[in-house]
């Protein structure tokens, strides 16, 4: 659906990571997995080819929303992702 005149950005970041994360879903699962890394474990959920899980840090997505403020076409979507 499009209403004539408005403009708009639509951004769709990942998993979000970062300083006041209050969920600790993300820092917790980082966090274990970088055990099993480290003892050269494998830890299914994240690191089975099928299985992988992009983050991006809460100061990517800011960046990434300045701009798009500043900088951005109209009417678009931006998807924020780490890689």
């Amino acid at each position: 659906m499009r209403i004539e005149g408005l403009n708009f950005c639509i951004l769709r970041p990942v998993i979000v990571y970062g300083r006041y994360d209050m969920s600790n879903y993300v820092t917790l699962n980082a966090m274990n997995a970088a055990m099993y890394k480290m003892n050269q474990e494998k830890m299914l959920v994240l690191w089975e080819k099928d299985k992988k899980t992009n983050m991006v840090s809460v100061k990517d997505v800011v960046r990434a929303v300045m701009y798009v403020l500043e900088k951005s076409k109209q009417n678009e979507i931006y998807n924020i992702s780490a890689s």
